[in-house]
């Protein structure tokens, strides 16, 4: 007979002991047992095979219900849009619109994400700087929108970030990488950040901002790092999905910031 999870966890408290889950059972009859395994991060359906049965499994993954996050890029040129539901589906897709951004944005965001409906959707994610002011600008407002409109979650990425992000499988847990981007009247944005574990996320050493060459090189020697500049191209659009994948990172952390909060950096304004 199938027995009570809270008595199985009394009795094998010591297999429990580092786990940040807790099983709910929510019916237990002829021998079957529906249930739902909450977590700190991520579900985890396989912790339950080692504590309960197989069956239980397949009940729990017929309920789960998928989180599908979308993720717009539009620092540069090129428009980068994402969607996942970070197990089975991932999708990506670049268009270079240059100045045509604002005249086909909302169409080609309407065409990506079909089949799906926008209420399918648990967040949305945004590329927020810097890069590109005007570009950058259309897609902040875009997302701000469709957040608002659709009651989501608004997370709001570096672009420097992202590229970072997307390289990261050249670069060792802890290794500093500076990423560099041009600039207006001389200078550059950069960033430091490093890898805090692998496949998880960043850590930031020193956030985004601007400053000449000189300055940079002053403060990388204060920090004493000797690291290569990581040169972001001019096309950004297809990290777009590093953007999504950072934004579920703060998802599973139990993030959900309003889309209120999420402001563009563009390094010369107000907004940074």
């Amino acid at each position: 007979m199938f027995w009570e999870y809270s008595t199985y966890k009394k009795e094998h408290k010591h297999l429990f002991a580092n786990s940040d889950h807790n099983v709910e059972i929510l019916d237990v009859n002829n021998f079957q047992a529906i249930a739902i395994i909450k977590g700190k991060e991520n579900p985890d359906y396989r912790i339950v095979y080692n504590f309960i049965t197989i069956s239980l499994i397949f009940f729990m993954t017929s309920l789960a219900v998928p989180v599908y996050g979308l993720a717009l890029h539009t620092t540069s040129s090129q428009l980068g849009l994402s969607l996942s539901n970070f197990s089975t589906e991932a999708y990506t897709k670049t268009w270079n619109l240059d100045r045509q951004l604002s005249n086909y944005l909302h169409q080609y965001l309407q065409e990506f994400i079909q089949p799906k409906i926008w209420q399918d959707f648990q967040f949305i994610a945004v590329a927020k700087g810097p890069g590109s002011f005007t570009s950058n600008r259309i897609g902040m407002v875009a997302a701000r929108t469709l957040a608002q409109q659709l009651n989501l979650p608004l997370f709001g990425i570096s672009s420097l970030a992202a590229f970072v992000w997307f390289q990261k499988k050249n670069y060792k847990v802890n290794e500093p990488i500076f990423v560099q981007m041009k600039a207006s009247r001389g200078k550059f944005f950069g960033a430091i950040y490093c890898k805090n574990k692998p496949e998880n996320s960043l850590n930031i050493i020193l956030d985004d901002t601007v400053m000449l060459p000189k300055e940079w090189k002053k403060k990388l020697h204060d920090l004493n790092l000797s690291c290569q500049p990581l040169i972001t191209p001019s096309k950004l659009g297809m990290t777009a999905s590093s953007v999504l994948e950072l934004a579920y990172y703060q998802w599973q952390r139990g993030k959900r910031p309003h889309w209120s909060e999420v402001m563009p950096f563009y390094g010369m304004s107000v907004f940074n």
